[in-house]
């Protein structure tokens, strides 16, 4: 496969797997639904401090236990509650209230995003500074052709140089808009 795998799904799905498992376990140890979803609701804070912490080894911890979290706020009612009139309206509450937050949580992380590449001035990703070393190597790859050295070399060159002296044009992530 060569598609990289994107950090937070794979947290998140990987939490959702462990999260299944735990409910399970802590219903053979006699918690009951209303234990199981309060400590699912325990979990709501993380998606929305990671939002503010962008720091790689939070994000996986963030998005792991929104995975239990959701599992645990989800299931607990909908799997464990009595198959009645009230638990048939304990399940619809959980589950609106649960798409109700997870609106709120993706419409905040939309306002809150970090996007830096929106205004950077030194390209548009790939072919910007931060892949610079890449850039390099790949312009002395002797299986291009001729106009693709060329072109990788411009882009290489207009990547080390002051911006006055580039040769290609760097635009940002806005330009495209």
């Amino acid at each position: 496969m060569n598609h990289p795998f994107c950090l937070g799904c794979v947290s998140m799905y990987s939490g959702i797997v462990l999260g299944v498992l735990i409910l399970f376990i802590m219903y053979s140890l006699n918690f009951n639904w209303l234990t199981i979803w309060l400590i699912g609701l325990g979990f709501i804070p993380m998606p929305y401090l990671q939002m503010h912490y962008q720091i790689k080894w939070f994000k996986i911890f963030a998005r792991v236990g929104l995975g239990i979290g959701s599992v645990l706020f989800i299931g607990g009612p909908l799997f464990f509650t009595a198959f009645d009139t009230k638990g048939n309206m304990i399940r619809f509450f959980v589950i609106a209230f649960y798409i109700i937050l997870a609106r709120h949580a993706l419409s905040r992380r939309q306002k809150t995003m970090d996007r830096p590449c929106d205004t950077c001035t030194e390209g548009v990703f790939p072919i910007c500074s931060w892949n610079k070393d890449l850039i390099i190597e790949a312009s002395k790859n002797e299986d291009l052709d001729e106009e693709g050295r060329e072109f990788m070399g411009m882009v290489a060159q207009s990547l080390t140089v002051p911006q006055n002296e580039r040769m290609v044009l760097a635009l940002s992530a806005s330009d495209f808009e």
